[in-house]
């Protein structure tokens, strides 16, 4: 009799070890072979993929950031003339050695060609004092290095170009805010290896983008 109770116990020991091995087996499939879940599930694939491409795309992004936003939305179209200025300071953060200094020097030259195109198509731009001032500093440029965002990525060898921009009339101080562009080599549309050329003419052509934005914006960058 005991024999007969430790074979149905051995029986039923059995089953139940093929019944949980059968439902790991189960779960291994589901989960995608030792893959995050998430992977099995459409809708968060979808989103991580979303995510993903978004940083790839944003990645070179700098979000401009109000120093000083203007009391109320200014009526930049209300201005006839306008002087600008595009400079470093002895702060001014720069990559080593000449080469160093001359892709800032070059970055900076583009970006008041640019600058001026772009202003000379609402305002008259002048040398003199005019109805609008513009200041703009430079605080970063810097080329980073090319193998670094190749090779190891994730923010090495970045290359960043960084200012600050101030707008006055008679009445002083109207509004003032910080920009610039960062590039990665992670940006899905701008290749790792781009020469310091290219991204001098990127970074002055985005900084100059935020200038022409803030304008349109009236002054205002909204707080998040």
């Amino acid at each position: 009799m005991q024999l007969m109770i430790a074979d149905r116990q051995n029986s039923h020991d059995a089953v139940r070890g093929e019944l949980i091995a059968s439902q790991l087996q189960e779960r291994r499939h589901r989960a995608g072979c030792g893959l995050p879940i998430f992977l099995n599930d459409p809708i968060r694939l979808s989103l991580a993929v979303l995510a993903i491409f978004g940083n790839l795309l944003f990645a070179g992004c700098v979000t401009p950031q109000p120093i000083q936003n203007a009391a109320h939305a200014v009526d930049f179209g209300r201005y006839k003339t306008v002087h600008f200025t595009v400079h470093d300071t002895p702060q001014t953060e720069y990559a080593a050695g000449a080469d160093g200094a001359a892709y800032g020097k070059e970055t900076v030259v583009l970006l008041k060609a640019l600058l001026s195109t772009r202003l000379a198509t609402n305002y008259a731009v002048v040398d003199g004092p005019a109805d609008l001032d513009i200041d703009v500093v430079m605080t970063e440029i810097k080329p980073g290095n090319a193998a670094a965002r190749w090779l190891v990525g994730f923010g090495a060898g970045r290359a960043d170009t960084e200012f600050q921009a101030s707008f006055s009339d008679a009445s002083g101080l109207i509004a003032s805010f910080r920009g610039g562009r960062s590039f990665t080599g992670m940006e899905a549309n701008v290749s790792p290896y781009s020469g310091k050329s290219d991204l001098s003419s990127l970074a002055a052509t985005r900084c100059v983008d935020q200038i022409m934005e803030f304008i349109a914006r009236g002054g205002v960058i909204p707080k998040k």
